[in-house]
């Protein structure tokens, strides 16, 4: 046998005993969905009664963000709001949580004066404590706006000063966003009007806080986000899943965490991750236009989160097909999922992305709920499938062969496993061109 047949069965042999584990890696999808925990209390946490201002100033007509820490667990907090050297005082009450910290915000209406400085306070309703006194100024509204025109989503924003100074980034951040726009208009199936950003937050010195919301086809970006790529791209892409599916219809269980998707989205140990779709949408994205890094950073801090593992280990398998035939049904059933409660909606999904392509997403699901207590019984699975007139049968589903486990894992980009293959069949030709002459 000559050298080179010789190499060229040494490398089939290598193919072939690699192989089964690279196909067992890009087939094996799981969902990890493990099981809540009773909550430790923080081993670092001090009651130490404290409400924290992000903003130096704040516009008449804005949000006045409030946040408390060291407050007693799982408690009540009555923030005041009181101008200084006046009698009223604005009276909220807020909850705290399980860290005994809290974060909200108030709307500075006409009753909030410019150029007065108010004083906020925070009093415990468990001990009766109150925290130290912190003070913020009421500044003039910027009544003249400028605009930044992408090809598919235009910027507004207030404070000329704000785009001088980061002009090199917002402009990357304008293209980022029309692409971001192209990309769901592909993976959705559809094309909106052009969409905004409004930028907000540009003249209150804003620090530790970053804000993003979306209503319509408009995205909030606040301006301090422009100091941070990832989160600036994170959010770009998080509230843009948010307009495409809130223009299919309102009422996404999946999106604002109404019970089922709550209760499956709670991190044993950790903090809530209240928007499991947009959330896993804004990942797959960012892995589309070639953000890999970002995305994995995102996936990384829900490992644990049964709702994005889900929804991720079904884009990883079946890209967007399954969701792109749900979006389609909704559309053709004139369905409105805001008329429904969480548990219908969630069933009106599972149907319907079951219907549509063919698997068994009911079982699916439902597996994944049983881990953490709930499930959607056949019976509400065949109320809501004769809801609706037109819909292939349920009754003869393919499993989607889609494993569920109660070990917490880290949720990864399947597709990186090809790597291995890949250098393995690049490597000896690179050897052949530094190490081997091969006579005819």
């Amino acid at each position: 046998m000559c050298v080179k047949t010789k190499f060229v069965l040494i490398v089939v042999l290598m193919v072939a005993a690699i192989l089964p584990v690279v196909r067992g890696q890009t087939q094996d999808f799981t969902v990890s969905c493990p099981p809540l925990v009773a909550i430790v209390p923080n081993q670092n946490y001090v009651f130490k009664p404290t409400i924290i201002l992000y903003q130096n100033f704040v516009e008449q007509g804005a949000e006045l963000f409030i946040g408390g820490t060291g407050f007693s667990i799982n408690s009540t907090v009555s923030v005041y709001v009181k101008q200084q050297w006046d009698i009223s005082a604005i009276v909220v009450a807020f909850e705290t949580e399980r860290n005994g910290t809290f974060l909200q915000s108030i709307h500075v209406g006409d009753n909030m004066h410019v150029g007065a400085i108010y004083d906020v306070w925070g009093i415990d309703k468990a001990t009766g404590t109150q925290a130290r006194v912190v003070s913020v100024q009421v500044i003039a509204p910027r009544t003249t706006s400028s605009s930044l025109s992408g090809s598919r989503v235009m910027w507004i924003y207030h404070y000329l000063e704000w785009y001088a100074q980061n002009k090199q980034q917002v402009d990357s951040l304008i293209q980022f966003a029309d692409a971001t726009y192209d990309q769901y208009a592909r993976d959705f199936g559809f094309s909106l009007n052009p969409l905004t950003v409004q930028v907000t937050n540009e003249g209150d010195n804003m620090s530790r806080l970053y804000v993003g919301w979306a209503s319509g086809t408009t995205i909030g970006f606040s301006a301090n986000l422009i100091s941070n790529d990832y989160l600036a791209r994170s959010f770009i892409s998080h509230e843009m899943a948010n307009v495409f599916q809130g223009n299919i219809t309102g009422g996404w269980p999946w999106a604002d965490a109404k019970g089922i998707w709550n209760q499956i989205s709670q991190k044993a140990q950790k903090d809530n991750y209240p928007s499991p779709f947009p959330y896993a949408a804004s990942a797959r994205v960012l892995q589309e236009l070639g953000y890999g890094n970002y995305s994995q950073v995102k996936l990384d801090k829900v490992t644990g989160d049964c709702g994005v593992s889900l929804l991720w280990a079904i884009y990883e398998k079946f890209g967007w097909s399954p969701y792109t035939t749900l979006f389609n049904y909704l559309r053709q059933q004139h369905v409105n999922l805001s008329n429904y409660d969480d548990e219908t909606a969630t069933a009106i999904i599972m149907v319907f992305m079951s219907a549509g392509t063919g698997y068994d997403y009911i079982s699916l699901f439902n597996e994944v709920f049983n881990m953490r207590g709930v499930n959607i019984q056949q019976s509400k699975i065949s109320e809501v499938y004769n809801m609706f007139t037109g819909l292939p049968s349920i009754s003869n589903l393919q499993p989607t062969e889609i494993q569920v486990t109660n070990t917490s894992i880290p949720i990864p980009e399947y597709s990186d496993y090809l790597l291995p293959l890949l250098v393995l069949l690049v490597v000896p030709v690179l050897l052949k061109g530094k190490h081997y002459r091969f006579q005819a």
